[in-house]
C-alpha cells in the first residue's frame, strides 16, 4: 500500500469523528505570518475555534522543499478561558511534520486542555481516544485536575501542577493512560506511533467497533475485514478490544499491548499471468502542470494510451480471488493507470515510474491502459 494513502486514512478518521465539531469552527492566525513561500524561518500555524476549545494546525512540511527545523516552538493562545501556552515547555518542531494538536477537548468529562499528539479517532465501548505523536515530538498530555481524578499510566509520567495534570506518554501499542473523570466514568486514552496509525483501521467487527491494526492490506464488506498481502509474514492483525472468538484462518498469537495478536500460517502462492498486447501506445498528450504539480488527464487522454489484458492461468484462479500482480510497465507513468473488468483495485504502489503491485478482486480477465 503506498505511504500517501495511509497519511490520507488518518485525516479520514480524524473527521470521520471529528469533522462535524471542527467545521463551524473559526479560523484564526497569528500575528507573525510567513511574508512569502520562501520564508521559512517563520513557522506555520493555524487554529479553528469555537470560544476556547478547538484544533492548532501546525505545518512545517512542503512537497519537494525542505523546511528547517523550529526549535524553542509554542503557541500561545489569548482565548476567553484565558492565555494558554501549548506546550507548557517549548519544543522542536521538525523537519517534514504536520500535525493537528486539540485545545480545550471533552474527552467524555475529561478536559483535556491539549496534547502534543495528533487525534485520531473514538471508540465509544470501552470509551477510548485514539492518537498518534509524531516522530520527535514527545506525546504530553494536559489535564484539568478534578477532585478524585485518578490516573492510570501504563507506560507514562504524571505530574501535577497548577490544578493542571500533565501526562507523558510514550507511544506505541502499549501507549495507555486510563482517567477516571466525573460521574466516576473512566475513559482510554492511546497514543500510537505514526507508523502504527498509517496502518490502523477503525471498523465494526462482532457487533463493535474495533481498532484494526495490520502492516497488510485490508478492506471490508459490511461486517467482514479481509487481510490481504503479498509477504506472508505480514498477515496478522492486532485488535482492540478484542474479539470474542479467535477469526477463521487465523491462530491467537499473544498481546501487542493492549490489542490481542491474531496471526494466519499460510503457504505463499504464487502464479504466471498471460499478458497479451491490445493496442500499441500512440502520441503521449502533452502533461499539464498547476502549481508545480501534474494534473490528472482527462477521459481523452487514454485514447492513445497502450492497452493490454491478462489473466491468471486457470489452476492459480481456482485457489485465490485476491491477486497480487507485479507490473513489468516501466517508464514515466505520472501515476496514471486505470483497469476495466469485473475487479476491484485494492491498492496500487507504483509510482515515479518504477513499477508496483497491482492488487485486485477477479473473477475474469482484466485490461488494462
Amino acid at each position: 500500500m503506498n505511504p500517501s494513502f495511509g497519511a490520507v486514512k488518518t485525516l479520514d478518521l480524524f473527521l470521520n469523528d471529528f469533522g462535524a465539531s471542527l467545521a463551524p469552527m473559526m479560523p484564526y492566525f497569528p500575528e507573525r505570518l510567513p511574508t512569502s513561500k520562501a520564508d521559512t524561518a517563520t513557522p506555520r500555524v493555524a487554529a479553528r475555534l469555537d470560544g476556547d476549545h478547538g484544533f492548532l494546525f501546525l505545518n512545517n512540511h512542503e512537497r519537494t522543499y525542505h523546511l528547517p527545523e523550529h526549535s524553542n516552538f509554542q503557541v500561545k493562545l489569548d482565548i476567553p478561558s484565558g492565555p494558554l501556552d501549548v506546550p507548557r515547555h517549548p519544543v522542536t518542531m521538525p523537519s517534514d511534520a504536520y500535525t493537528i494538536w486539540p485545545v480545550n477537548l471533552d474527552l467524555g468529562g475529561v478536559k483535556l486542555r491539549y496534547a502534543t499528539a495528533q487525534l485520531l479517532c473514538k471508540l465509544d465501548d470501552p470509551r477510548t481516544y485514539a492518537f498518534f505523536a509524531w516522530p520527535g515530538i514527545p506525546a504530553e498530555f494536559a489535564v484539568k485536575d478534578e477532585t478524585d481524578m485518578l490516573i492510570e499510566a501504563r507506560t507514562g509520567q504524571v505530574t501535577r501542577e497548577g490544578g493542571t495534570a500533565y501526562v507523558q506518554l510514550e507511544p506505541g501499542s502499549n501507549g495507555v493512560v486510563r482517567i477516571r473523570g466525573r460521574n466516576n466514568t473512566w475513559i482510554n486514552i492511546l497514543v500510537l506511533t505514526r507508523e502504527q496509525a498509517m496502518n490502523v483501521w477503525k471498523a465494526p467487527l462482532a457487533g463493535r467497533e474495533r481498532l484494526i491494526l495490520s502492516r497488510a492490506q485490508l478492506y471490508f464488506d459490511a461486517s467482514v475485514a479481509h487481510v490481504a498481502t503479498s509477504d506472508p509474514s505480514k498477515l496478522k492483525a492486532a485488535i482492540f478490544p478484542a474479539l470474542n472468538h479467535v477469526p477463521s484462518g487465523f491462530a491467537g498469537a499473544g498481546m501487542d499491548g493492549i490489542f490481542t495478536l491474531y496471526a494466519a500460517n499460510v503457504e505463499p502462492v504464487s502464479g504466471q499471468a498471460e499478458v497479451q498486447p491490445i493496442r500499441p501506445a500512440g502520441k503521449v498528450p502533452e502533461i499539464k502542470i498547476s502549481r508545480e504539480v501534474a494534473l490528472v488527464p482527462g477521459e481523452t487522454a487514454f485514447d492513445a494510451a497502450a492497452s493490454c489484458g491478462f489473466a491468471s492461468r486457470q489452476q492459480f484462479r481456482r485457489r485465490r480471488r485476491v491477486f497480487f500482480c507485479r507490473s513489468p510497465i516501466r517508464g514515466m507513468l505520472q501515476d496514471c493507470m486505470r483497469m476495466e473488468g469485473w475487479s476491484r483495485i485494492i491498492s496500487t504502489t507504483g509510482h515515479h515510474g518504477r513499477s508496483g503491485l497491482i492488487t485486485f478482486l477477479s473473477q475474469r480477465g482484466i485490461s488494462c491502459s
